[in-house]
């Protein structure tokens, strides 16, 4: 993964008052709000479901994408409080 074109940062990225992210919500067209799938994944799986959602309009346009960064300690408060932003009818693919 550490070859994929997209797995690359900016210096910008690393300097001071910059953080580590645990997970990263990628809404596209979609927002969390509006979302009627949603995709839970981690490492180079997120790349080919965001190739995927981009080749597939219709699914981008109702789709969200959760990227999970750090699975020790999981980032369980933090994913749940954006988890509530989903609506309850939303279905959940990890």
């Amino acid at each position: 993964m550490l070859k994929h074109p997209q797995a690359k940062s900016t210096v910008q990225e690393f300097t001071e008052g910059t953080k580590f992210n645990p997970f990263y919500v990628h809404t596209g067209q979609c927002s969390l709000e509006d979302a009627e799938v949603a995709f839970f994944c981690s490492g180079k799986i997120s790349y080919d479901i965001k190739a995927f959602l981009k080749n597939n309009p219709e699914l981008e346009k109702k789709a969200v994408l959760f990227t999970i960064e750090e699975l020790l300690p999981f980032p369980e408060k933090e994913l749940k409080a954006e988890m509530q932003k989903l609506k309850k009818t939303c279905k959940v693919k990890f």
